[in-house]
C-alpha cells in the first residue's frame, strides 16, 4: 500500500502490512505489542456468506482492536465482539444451575 499525500491525515485503527507507506498511524496494526499478527478470514471468495468476516482465529488485537472495541475493518458495524459478550453475560444470568450454554457461529 502506497498513499500519495503522506503529511496529511492519519490510518487509525486498521490492519497495515509491515513495510506499508501510509500517513501517520493511530493505533495500527502490527505494532510492537503484536508484531505478528494477521487477519484470517472465513471466506475470500466474493458471494459467500462468509465474505472478509474475520475467523475466531484472528488475534484479538484485530478482532477487539477499533475504538470501542469492535473489530477493525467493514464488518464493524456489526459490533461482533460487543453481542457476543452481551450474550454470555444473560445466557449466565438465566440458566439453570449446573447447566452450560455454547455460542456455535453458522458461518
Amino acid at each position: 500500500m502506497i498513499a500519495e499525500r503522506r503529511q496529511e491525515g492519519c490510518a487509525r485503527f486498521c490492519y497495515l502490512p509491515t513495510g506499508a507507506i501510509t500517513p501517520r498511524r493511530h493505533r495500527c496494526v502490527p505494532d510492537k505489542a503484536h508484531p505478528t499478527v494477521l487477519p484470517h478470514f472465513t471466506s475470500l471468495r466474493y458471494g459467500d456468506p462468509g465474505y472478509g468476516q474475520l475467523r475466531r482465529a484472528t488475534d484479538k488485537a484485530i478482532r477487539e482492536g477499533a475504538d470501542d472495541g469492535g473489530e477493525m475493518g467493514v464488518l464493524h458495524d456489526l459490533f461482533q465482539p460487543q453481542r457476543e459478550t452481551n450474550l454470555r453475560l444473560r445466557l449466565d444470568e438465566y440458566l439453570r444451575f449446573g447447566l452450560h450454554a455454547g455460542i456455535f457461529y453458522p458461518t
